[in-house]
């Protein structure tokens, strides 16, 4: 058997990190379609906790940076393929994105439920961020210790 060249290494590793990025947009979109299902949803109790579980076991790889629920706004805020592909589907890039603020236009009414909904995700973002920053220290902790 001839092994590959490195040109040929590089070339498969290209197409490895296109399918990567595909399936990374895909997996973002069928996580927000399945909790837009109201009825799934309940099953498992809430969007929370749903959240929760596909974060140990479908997002295992994001689950603690950025976390699902950062992802989710992300997605949220611009769902359009084009525009991820746009920024080469940079998770972080859409993050930032995302926290920028929108300017709103004067005289429109304030949907309070969708603000709601809003500060509901940013508060599970800092209680995700709050338990990694927490787990992060405690390893530090222990590490200082065990010195």
């Amino acid at each position: 058997m001839r092994q590959k060249t490195t040109s040929q290494k590089h070339a498969e590793l290209k197409a490895l990190s296109k399918q990567v990025k595909d399936s990374h947009y895909e997996r973002i979109k069928l996580t927000d379609e399945i909790l837009k299902d109201a009825e799934y949803v309940d099953k498992f109790g809430s969007e929370v906790k749903l959240v929760e579980i596909m974060e140990a076991e479908e997002w295992s790889d994001f689950a603690t940076r950025p976390g699902l629920w950062a992802l989710l706004r992300a997605y949220r805020e611009n769902p359009d393929k084009d525009k991820w592909a746009e920024y080469h589907y940079d998770w972080g890039a859409m993050l930032e994105l995302a926290r920028e603020p929108k300017e709103e236009a004067s005289g429109d009414r304030t949907n309070w439920k969708k603000k709601c909904e809003e500060l509901q995700l940013r508060i599970a973002e800092l209680e995700a961020e709050t338990r990694l920053l927490k787990d992060l220290l405690r390893e530090r902790l222990d590490g200082v210790g065990a010195k």
